[in-house]
């Protein structure tokens, strides 16, 4: 083979390749335009479509994990030949999206992999968060159209712990856990009977609640979802509506401070990424807050 039928053979196989890549993200841009498909439905069809834009397409397959869920081709197991990239949504990493092969392959830029798939799975995990996002906010803002229908007949309280439960139910579940622990310690018996209730698995204390490094346990936020009604019943019986309203604002700041504390203990972080942080945490105006002891603790740690 002449050197000339070399070149034209390489730059083949290159533009095949960069064929494929197209295809998959105009394939995954299909699913993510479709208005009618739900998140699941997305990320089912989105790992049916990355293996073949892969160099060894026959021996690789794609799984994706969101939240507590993982959508994964059935009989497949993970290997230790994978390419991650995480799924981020509002500078939290909700999951991640991953690429195995089921056999060892050559070795390429990244392991078995080729630099271009490392940055066609990073395109699609970017695309992938941006999708989860706007879904997300779609659902707030038709939140906030109930909301604003709701805001005649229920306290302003109400109205935001209806709109968390409906748009985050993260921050929502942080919420309810924190004002059960405050009806606890006000001494107020029903709060202590609801503890009694859930066990050993509901007696959080303030550290359980604001250490963002702690793992989640799925079963604690099922006990307290199921209860968070009868919680905020309870302190409507007992506190001032206005009071309800300050403590539920508080709960919110710390929950939103705590991004801080997430840079500053990642040791990936750069100073490009702690210094972000911390303009970003002087302008949310969150230094004029008083941050829980378990918070202050943690900043102090990660900045020494």
């Amino acid at each position: 083979m002449t050197k000339l039928n070399r070149s034209a053979e390489h730059l083949l196989e290159a533009l095949q390749g960069r064929a494929k890549e197209l295809n998959c993200l105009y394939e995954v841009e299909e699913l993510l335009n479709d208005s009618d498909l739900d998140i699941e439905t997305v990320l089912r069809g989105v790992i049916s479509v990355i293996p073949p834009a892969f160099q060894y397409s026959d021996y690789c397959f794609a799984r994706v994990s969101y939240d507590s869920d993982v959508f994964c081709p059935d009989g497949m197991r993970a290997t230790k030949w994978v390419l991650r990239s995480p799924l981020e949504v509002h500078d939290r990493t909700l999951g991640n999206i991953e690429v195995f092969y089921t056999r060892e392959m050559p070795g390429e830029d990244e392991g078995p992999f080729l630099k271009e798939e490392v940055k066609l799975l990073d395109t699609i995990a970017d695309r992938i968060g941006h999708f989860i996002l706007h879904k997300h906010l779609r659902k707030v803002i038709r939140g906030w159209e109930t909301a604003r229908k709701d805001m005649k007949s229920q306290g302003p309280w109400r109205v935001v712990v209806d709109l968390l439960r409906r748009t985050d139910q993260e921050l929502f579940l942080v919420v309810a856990r924190k004002m059960m622990n405050h009806l606890c310690w006000q001494g107020i018996p029903e709060a202590d009977k609801i503890l009694a209730k859930l066990g050993s698995s509901g007696n959080l204390s303030e550290e359980d609640v604001d250490d963002p490094n702690r793992p989640k346990n799925h079963s604690k936020s099922f006990d307290i979802l199921t209860l968070s009604e009868e919680i905020f019943n309870i302190a409507e019986e007992n506190i001032y509506d206005n009071e309800i309203l300050d403590l539920v604002q508080k709960y919110m700041q710390e929950d939103r401070a705590s991004f801080l504390v997430r840079t500053l203990i990642n040791l990936n972080s750069t100073l490009s990424d702690i210094s972000d942080a911390l303009r970003r945490f002087h302008h949310l105006s969150l230094d004029t807050i008083e941050l829980p002891e378990s918070t202050r603790k943690s900043l102090k740690v990660a900045m020494v």
